[in-house]
């Protein structure tokens, strides 16, 4: 008899236990998939992949967008997988060796193999390797993916874009398979393990249907870590003695899995002083036994320490392993008394677990892309060919500051009777005005709300070249993207933004290219404007290679005042000169660009004249745009610039206001535009001939695009 229940005894007791790399995997690799499809298709604590690629990055399709042949969130899903099983894999789970850390040691996985002592990389140093760097199965450190993405969004070959961000997103999967592992409690307390917390779950797929616990975000920027998401791992808060830490959400997900749970073969274990198991609190719950029938079973239970589930408690392990046989037989009592951890205990473990697991590794996904441009474009076209465009860039990523860094802008468009799948696009890459690729971003606060509630952020314009310049007929077609790389917050050197764009439109465009009449209902002096100067002199307007041409003269010996004019009004000459667009809408991002070759007076001092561009508005608000010596003063509405003669000059016409100190009101239209000579009476005659001339390239009112 004794013989029989020493080998029933055995049986139960010491059961065969395969050890090989089989035994490190975490959580199983299609539960990984699943997570990361879920991550990727939900809504997590207000971040919402979807809507974050197709606002930021342009992808029409958003997650179901297809790189390198498979859709994005397939390449995440696949991430979650290949962390454990590269595709090229002899040996299936040789990098699961990396996915271990222990947090009171800030260790990862000590063991052994085939007999022989093993050792990986913590997997909170596993995610911070330098490009390059981890091995085996491929470079998909944070690191490593960040670069992966900013090469993407810079590159100006459409197969060589498309595998790089095939890359992000399956390196991405990858980093949020590290993260959720943290979530697990033999990975967190150095135990490898077969039959466990992560089979149950296997088996259990409908558990990760739950709501989402993420971090506080206030952890990203502890000063302890090599890289900010080191503490989505471990803050360096929980040491072994200060359970209590590990309570809310202020805290690594390895500190909060190892000090308040427990894994198969470390319970009771002197090295991870918490969760303890306690006598003096036991429950019952009903358990199949593995027969099937159903009995009672006694429970340590957790309220304290720590996380107690809001208060209302956890089961922390089965009391007995032999508990069933021993209501069998009271022979089973010679067997010791073992803490077991079984199916209710990993249901409990899971309805807390799981939370975070799904949110801390959503909130990795969310810090990758969490930088947040809004781009403002102005095309900038010169006989119908894009040449410039002008940028102006907001930060509005909420209290992160980018600094020391900069921008490079690429864009694609499709070619004239180009096929519209995009196969036959043109790429290219845009230049600063210097010809340098990179445009700096020396430094752009983060958004912040104000004490009056409204948001407040950094700003800055570029400008930048596009060479070789691009035909107008291409307009429409044509996709910028804005890259960043440099500081942002907390995150040093190597951060990555990327925003996709549109050009803004012309909404009032006269280059001169169709005589006199121009491209909308000009009058001209002399042309079909009366001319009602003095026979003093000669006024002429000319329309010649593509420019305005005016001249207003007055002879020597004469003291009569003369004018000349070239105008659009709404009023003007009984609305005889009102063009279609007038009045025309102006809001806060509408442009005002220009070209004049000259504005000159013969002899330079001759007294009393005046010339100018002339954009009236509502409320008698105006412009006047002259040089120096040339202005007319008009009212206290009016704004007064000068400007660089043969240059494109662009400008926002609300900042031109605003600049001096002029409130613009709402809503605000522009009335007219007045190209102006003006020779005043005289009180004396002139001593000399009086010659004014004027040489108008271009005049554009652009509506720029918001982003």
């Amino acid at each position: 008899m004794k013989k029989s229940i020493r080998w029933i005894i055995f049986l139960i007791f010491v059961s065969p236990f395969p050890f090989g790399t089989t035994m490190l995997q975490a959580l199983d690799v299609d539960t990984h998939k699943k997570i990361n499809l879920r991550i990727a298709e939900s809504d997590m604590n207000g971040f919402v992949l979807n809507s974050v690629l197709k606002s930021q990055l342009g992808f029409k399709e958003g997650i179901v967008q297809i790189v390198d042949n498979n859709t994005i969130e397939e390449w995440l899903k696949l991430g979650g997988y290949y962390e454990d099983k590269p595709p090229w894999a002899i040996v299936p789970y040789i990098r699961s060796f990396n996915h271990y850390h222990e947090p009171i040691t800030n260790s990862g996985f000590s063991g052994f193999f085939d007999g022989s002592p093993l050792s990986g990389s913590s997997s909170a140093s596993w995610a911070q390797l330098p490009i390059g760097t981890q091995s085996p199965g491929g470079y998909f450190s944070w690191p490593d993916v960040r670069d992966y993405y900013y090469k993407a969004l810079t590159s100006i070959d459409k197969t060589q874009q498309e595998k790089l961000y095939a890359q992000t997103f399956r390196g991405l999967g990858q980093l949020m398979h590290l993260v959720t592992d943290a979530s697990v409690p033999s990975h967190t307390r150095n135990d490898p393990h077969f039959w466990d917390y992560e089979a149950w779950v296997k088996n259990n797929p409908g558990v990760i249907q739950v709501d989402s616990i993420s971090y506080n975000k206030s952890i990203l920027s502890r000063i302890n870590a090599k890289l900010p998401i080191q503490n989505i791992f471990d803050t360096d808060q929980y040491d072994g003695t200060n359970p209590e830490v590990t309570a809310g959400t202020s805290i690594g997900l390895a500190e909060y899995s190892s000090a308040n749970f427990l894994s198969e073969h470390t319970i009771n274990s002197a090295q991870f002083p918490y969760p303890k198991l306690d006598s003096r609190s036991i429950v019952e719950r009903t358990y199949l036994s593995i027969s099937g029938d159903p009995y009672i079973r006694k429970y340590y239970f957790k309220n304290c320490c720590g996380e107690t589930n809001s208060g209302k408690g956890y089961l922390l392990s089965a009391m007995d392993y032999f508990d069933y046989w021993r209501q069998k037989s009271s022979v089973f009592n010679i067997l010791p008394v073992i803490p077991v951890l079984d199916d209710n205990v990993y249901n409990d473990y899971a309805s807390l677990l799981l939370p975070r697991a799904i949110g801390y590794s959503a909130g990795l996904l969310q810090y990758f892309f969490r930088g947040n441009l809004g781009v403002t474009s102005v095309p900038i076209f010169y006989d119908d060919i894009l040449y410039f465009i002008k940028l102006k860039i907001k930060n509005l990523t909420p209290d992160e500051t980018m600094a020391n860094g900069g921008f490079v802008l690429t864009y694609r468009y499709t070619p004239t009777g180009g096929p519209t799948d995009g196969s036959k696009d043109i790429f290219g890459q845009a230049w600063g005005l210097d010809g340098s690729a990179i445009v700096p971003c020396t430094q752009l606060k983060g958004a912040t709300k104000k004490a009056d509630g409204t948001m407040d952020w950094g700003e800055m314009e570029a400008f930048f070249m596009i060479y070789p310049a691009m035909p107008r007929e291409d307009y429409d077609s044509i996709k910028f993207t804005l890259a960043f790389q440099g500081t942002l917050g907390d995150e040093q050197g190597k951060a990555v933004i990327g925003k996709s764009f549109r050009l803004g439109e012309i909404i009032f465009d006269e280059e001169w290219d169709n005589g006199l009449d121009g491209n909308h209902s000009w009058g001209h002096t002399g042309f079909n404007l009366d001319n009602s100067n003095p026979p003093n002199g000669v006024t002429k307007n000319n329309v010649g290679s593509d420019y305005l041409v005016k001249e207003n003269l007055r002879y020597q010996g004469n003291r009569s005042g003369r004018f000349n004019q070239s105008v659009l009004c709404d009023i003007c000459g009984g609305g005889q000169y009102k063009d279609i667009l007038l009045p025309l809408p102006i809001t806060r991002n509408t442009y005002l660009v220009y070209k004049i070759d000259e504005m000159s007076v013969t002899p330079s001092d001759a007294p009393g004249s005046g010339q100018y561009l002339m954009l009236s508005f509502t409320n008698k608000l105006a412009l006047e745009i002259s040089q120096s010596g040339q202005m007319v003063e008009w009212n206290a509405t009016t704004a007064y610039y000068t400007f660089p003669l043969g240059m494109i000059v662009v400008d926002n016409i609300y900042d031109m206001f605003q600049r001096v100190g002029i409130t613009v009101p709402e809503p605000f239209y522009l009335n007219m535009i007045d190209f102006s000579q003006l020779l005043y009476e005289l009180d004396n005659p002139s001593n000399a001939d009086h010659s004014q001339r004027m040489k108008v390239d271009l005049i554009q009112i652009v509506e720029g695009k918001e982003y």
